[in-house]
């Protein structure tokens, strides 16, 4: 008889807090560039989960390379590809392919907002389980982060990405 195997899904929340001088280089040169970040995964199994999700600080390198890469797991932590704008489509929303523009993480005065948010699903197999993976990736400017730990401060702490 064969044992029924149930799909577990984890989410994965990233966030990562960059200088001004860090988000240049990623959108204008495509440097690729490491930083230290948070990751907080949540298992979800046949309506129960593991929350509250625990915080594991982590290495990340970022890059900006002209194509569409899943996010993957590394010794240290993670590589992430910031999402690359995807070409219009006659009669679709014109804002649409620019959702995820790598640009958004610039400067205001580059035409940028100094952060991004996007998510990424996955599926992977294993040990004949099917492994659902949705990372939320938060990417903001190092300001965003010292504005928020501020005794008087009215910035939003909670994660917006989920």
């Amino acid at each position: 008889m064969k044992v029924q195997t149930h799909e577990h899904t984890l989410v994965i929340n990233h966030i990562l807090y960059f200088t001004p001088e860090q988000r240049a280089a990623i959108v204008r040169d495509r440097t690729p560039t490491q930083v230290a970040g948070v990751s907080v995964p949540v298992w979800f199994c046949q309506g129960k989960s593991n929350e509250p999700g625990h915080e594991v600080f982590c290495q990340y390198t970022v890059t900006n390379e002209p194509q569409d890469m899943m996010l993957s797991a590394l010794p240290t932590g993670y590589r992430i590809n910031l999402p690359q704008p995807k070409p219009e489509v006659p009669g679709a929303d014109p804002d649409a392919a620019h959702a995820h523009d790598p640009k958004k993480l610039g400067d205001p005065k580059d035409g940028g907002m100094g952060w991004l948010i996007f998510k990424q699903f996955q599926t992977i197999k294993q040990q004949d389980r099917n492994l659902q993976i949705l990372h939320y990736v938060e990417l903001r400017d190092w300001e965003y982060f010292w504005d928020s730990v501020k005794k008087d401060s009215i910035v939003e702490t909670e994660p917006s990405a989920c």
